[in-house]
């Protein structure tokens, strides 16, 4: 939960979710519908799939012995080298080639290394400083432990104090006053503007839901019917679409000319909303869900977002959560 998520937004989720799931093997016998469930919200839903992978993994083929070495950690689904590497010397207190964004800043400033942290260069230098700084302890889960808090709390991105660090009279960035050109990164990704319409097919009681291919945004979750659209839409074209799915003789209700803006990584979503009502269930592409039954599907943010804004009542059915969206 803690790949790309602060602390403080994971911490409620990890305790939901080690209270449903208090061993490996309830994890592995659990459906992905019921995972993702539990996930949403919290973005990156291939971490979710993978651990959902990993935990079948070690309870199937390893009788629930969990991995011990960074190489081995590897192998699970989602585990990458920082988080093999995070594991291994904080759960195992060995030695390894552990580098989060905290680390990284506080070794590129001290040796005033200029080579791009996200290139490969860059990443071979960090994990071989990790490493040989980790093996020269005894006990490299608390210097691992304490790199990180010292990025985290001292060697700040903006405002570093380095008038408390204990590095600072071995900082080259220091000594040289260029902490703030450091870490380098490579040119950012350019971020795609991607324009949706959604429809909210709903009954008085149930909703239409499309899942997602596992593979692809929102891969596994529930999410309204969409299509992108390269101009700004209308209500012309919601009801075009309409006719398509064979609901001409029924208008669009609300229409929200307000887009809801999501923001990714590597694009933003602009969804248009679409409102129809129907008097009971039609045979439609997708799956009719029960209003009540919202916050029990694994339901992206974008998604519970959008349903929220064409019919605001809709938010009771996300709990917390909906009061946040």
């Amino acid at each position: 939960m803690l790949q790309q998520t602060q602390v403080v937004t994971a911490v409620g989720y990890f305790e939901k979710f080690t209270r449903r799931f208090p061993k490996v093997e309830d994890l592995a016998n659990a459906s992905l519908d019921e995972v993702l469930g539990l996930w949403s919200g919290l973005g990156y839903y291939s971490r979710a799939r993978n651990l959902h992978r990993a935990a079948q993994l070690v309870a199937e083929e390893r009788s629930g012995s969990f991995p011990k070495t960074e190489d081995d950690l590897r192998s699970l689904p989602g585990v990458g080298p920082y988080t093999a590497g995070a594991i291994a010397t904080l759960a195992y207190d060995a030695p390894s080639h552990m580098v989060d964004g905290n680390i990284a800043r506080v070794f590129t400033r001290l040796a005033e290394e200029a080579t791009p942290i996200d290139s490969a260069a860059g990443k071979k230098w960090l994990e071989k400083n990790s490493y040989a700084f980790l093996s020269a302890h005894e006990h490299p889960r608390v210097v691992g432990e304490g790199l990180m808090e010292l990025g985290a709390t001292v060697c700040h991105p903006k405002n570093p104090q380095c008038d408390v660090c204990p590095f600072a009279p071995s900082c080259r960035a220091r000594k040289n006053q260029s902490v703030g050109q450091f870490p380098v990164k490579k040119s950012k990704t350019k971020v795609k503007l991607v324009r949706q319409i959604a429809l909210l097919i709903q009954t008085p009681k149930s909703v239409l839901l499309q899942k997602q291919p596992e593979k692809g945004l929102f891969g596994g979750l529930y999410a309204l019917p969409v299509r992108e659209i390269e101009r700004v839409p209308n209500r012309r074209d919601a009801q075009k679409w309409l006719s398509e799915l064979g609901l001409g003789e029924h208008n669009v209700g609300e229409w929200r000319s307000e887009p809801v803006i999501r923001r990714l990584s590597h694009r933003t979503l602009h969804i248009y909303c679409a409102t129809v009502s129907l008097p009971r269930q039609r045979k439609l592409p997708g799956e009719w869900h029960l209003l009540k039954n919202l916050g029990d599907l694994g339901i992206s943010t974008a998604a519970a977002a959008t349903l929220c804004a064409a019919s605001p009542s809709l938010s009771q059915f996300f709990g917390e959560r909906g009061t946040k969206l």
